[in-house]
């Protein structure tokens, strides 16, 4: 399954036929450490189709780790950074709040706080670490009150809620 697995990540664009199948292959061999290795090698690597890279952070988030695999640490973090696609930003975030690693959390709190990046982004950073927060600062607290007005899309609107009814407001 390695040989299969890497090929289909070293491919320049992400079908969805192929998603599935890499997917699939994660989810059923994830704790193999070749799989990680080699995973965790093409989610870092900038050449890797954003796609192919979205596809190896959902199948992490997804996966029910006992305890963080170091490994993935280095590759998560490649992709929070502020040069990486809104995609694949949300995607890393997602993926670092459902590893429940305090390791990212500095990142996280810097990102919610970011007004350059995309609301989106900023929204996934807080639903990722809004748990272990000790405190929202002034300008996330603006950006999440101001997705509860009525123009706001239905599931932005439901996110900032989400986001503000954990947070610890004081």
């Amino acid at each position: 399954i390695v040989a299969s697995l890497e090929r289909w990540l070293s491919e320049k664009t992400g079908e969805a036929s192929r998603e599935i199948l890499i997917r699939g292959a994660l989810s059923a061999f994830m704790e193999n450490e070749g799989v990680q290795r080699l995973a965790a090698g093409r989610l870092a690597h900038q050449d890797t189709a954003v796609e192919i890279r979205t596809a190896i952070l959902d199948s992490l988030a997804d996966f029910p780790f006992g305890a963080t695999p170091e490994i993935w640490m280095d590759s998560i973090d490649a992709c929070l950074v502020d040069e990486a696609p809104e995609n694949l930003q949300i995607h890393a975030c997602r993926a670092a709040g459902a590893l429940r690693s305090n390791q990212f959390d500095d990142r996280l709190l810097v990102m919610g706080a970011h007004c350059c990046l995309p609301i989106t982004v900023r929204l996934a950073a807080w639903e990722a670490v809004v748990e272990r927060a000790t405190e929202v600062d002034a300008q996330s607290f603006v950006l999440l009150t101001s997705q509860l007005h009525e123009k706001v899309p239905i599931l932005d609107r439901i996110r900032g809620a989400k986001i503000l009814s954990k947070a610890p407001l004081n």
